[in-house]
């Protein structure tokens, strides 16, 4: 919402209750709640480019939901393709090791050190 509230600032008055603002914000998330971040953040992106001619309008949460529509286009023609399709889901996916961190060797102040040094400098302790 803080992207929406950021496109909705300029239009704003000073002396709007801020109960309004909220109930206006309330609004814009009802319609733009389904959608993902990426997708909105774009969305108003090109609202306040040079590509809208209707940039200087006060935007209405549809001008976004629509834009919003579009820069999923591929999202969307992604998804008709994999339902259309009549392959096998794959399964041959790697495994990705889950990271475990190091319990021995040197810890990592004595590594900076040791690279400190290995630089030609000295290292110095800080006060406690």
């Amino acid at each position: 919402m803080a992207r929406v509230a950021s496109l909705m600032l300029p239009y704003f008055e000073k002396d709007t209750a801020q109960v309004v603002r909220k109930m206006e914000l309330e609004d814009w998330s009802k319609a733009l709640g389904e959608f993902p971040k990426w997708a909105i953040n774009d969305a108003v992106f090109w609202w306040k480019s040079d590509d809208n001619k209707n940039r200087r309008k006060i935007p209405l949460h549809g001008d976004i939901v629509a834009r919003v529509k579009i820069e999923m286009g591929a999202v969307r023609a992604a998804n008709i393709k994999l339902k259309a399709s009549n392959d096998p889901p794959r399964t041959d996916f790697p495994v990705i090791p889950e990271y475990t961190k190091p319990t021995d060797g040197p810890s990592r102040a004595e590594r900076a050190n040791r690279i400190m040094q290995e630089g030609g400098f000295t290292p110095k302790r800080m006060p406690r």
